[in-house]
């Protein structure tokens, strides 16, 4: 019959296992403190270890006092890993600390246990007046301590294994927006967030920790900004996203008066804004009155060509930011129109864009460049 690796009743002296332990049950009292339902887990899963591990020896015949070492060997297990939980859950308050706090339980059981061997080996030869680590070490004593060193290996290893596996949370909080992303608010309106929610696998719904940032959104001009989202769980795992905020120039703020200032090329030359030639350079102002549909403008007197010329300009891009005119037959005439513009300012109290044209008549087409500023 073999002997167990971890103990075998005949060779360990039981008042090893008593000053083994005596440093653990101090460390033990302080956990329990912390967690008691961790700590009967842990006892539970002590004794199933024992009795593993002395499976071999099931049909010696224990003396009381071997039986009371056996025990108390269990019992120091069983401190090894509620030190392990009470580890645990500081990982949880102080996630960042995990390593600090598997070192710090280590250093503990190493300086308790060391004690323990100590205190066993002066109980043993009746001295108790003074300590003499060289004689801890002779080659006799040794041998009389080196299970109780390998109970200490085997404890402390499991300390490290149980804290550092299988219970860690690395998992990372998940954020749902609620509306749209990109989403569209019109130039001088309010921003109004549509919502989110937020859930961990551990934590369960965690939506009221989520951390909303929006100062970069500024609705009194337009542009594209970002909504951030951030929460992080009780294991300091951190979840983030984003939504982007559109800020529009919409239909209503186009609407108004401007002052057009614009220079053409009528002779033909290329050169556009001659002061010697007529009508190349022009001011005047234009009306813009809201068309019939959802993205489209009414220009009237495009062109400086009088009230009576009105023409549909629509408005397009992600911010409603460029102006297009595709190929426009003023109504009765031979004369088309098409033009290309963009948005220069566009604020609460300023809009202004860029037009840039071509009229064409039976095959003479007059490019002209114009720049509107809204009064």
């Amino acid at each position: 019959m073999s002997t167990p690796f971890l103990v075998s009743p005949t060779l360990v002296p039981t008042s090893t296992f008593l000053s083994v332990t005596t440093g653990v049950v101090v460390l033990t009292v302080v956990v329990v403190v912390f967690d008691v339902v961790l700590a009967l887990t842990a006892f539970l899963a002590s004794v199933s270890i024992v009795c593993m591990l002395m499976i071999e020896s099931i049909n010696m015949v224990f003396s009381a006092k071997q039986a009371l070492s056996a025990a108390f060997i269990a019992f120091s297990i069983s401190a090894s890993l509620v030190a392990a939980s009470l580890s645990e859950q500081l990982a949880k308050t102080k996630p960042a600390a995990t390593t600090k706090n598997n070192i710090l339980i280590f250093i503990l059981f190493c300086l308790f246990l060391i004690f323990g061997i100590v205190f066993d080996y002066k109980g043993i030869n009746n001295k108790y007046s003074y300590l003499n680590f060289a004689e801890l070490f002779k080659k006799k004593q040794f041998m009389k301590t080196k299970i109780s060193m390998l109970s200490i290996a085997v404890i402390a290893a499991s300390t490290m294994i149980f804290t550092g596996c299988g219970t860690e949370d690395l998992s990372t909080p998940t954020i749902v927006l609620e509306g749209d992303s990109p989403m569209t608010v019109v130039l001088g309106d309010t921003y109004t967030d549509p919502g989110f929610s937020a859930t961990d696998d551990e934590d369960g719904d965690i939506s009221a920790n989520v951390v909303v940032d929006d100062s970069e959104v500024n609705t009194d001009e337009i542009g594209e900004y970002e909504v951030s989202y951030t929460v992080t769980d009780e294991a300091g795992n951190t979840g983030t996203e984003t939504r982007i905020v559109r800020v529009v120039v919409g239909k209503s703020n186009y609407l108004g008066t401007y002052q057009v200032h614009e220079v053409c090329d009528m002779d033909g030359d290329g050169i556009k804004g001659e002061a010697g030639v007529p009508y190349e350079i022009n001011d005047y102002t234009v009306t813009v009155t809201a068309a019939a549909g959802a993205n489209t403008l009414l220009f009237e007197n495009f062109g400086a060509y009088g009230d009576i010329v009105v023409v549909p300009v629509d408005f397009l891009g992600d911010l409603d930011e460029l102006l297009s005119v595709d190929d426009y037959n003023l109504p009765g005439t031979t004369i088309y129109f098409n033009a290309d513009g963009e948005i220069t300012t566009a604020t609460t109290s300023a809009i202004e864009f860029t037009l840039d044209y071509t009229a064409e008549d039976t095959g003479v087409i007059i490019p002209c460049d114009a720049t509107f500023e809204k009064l």
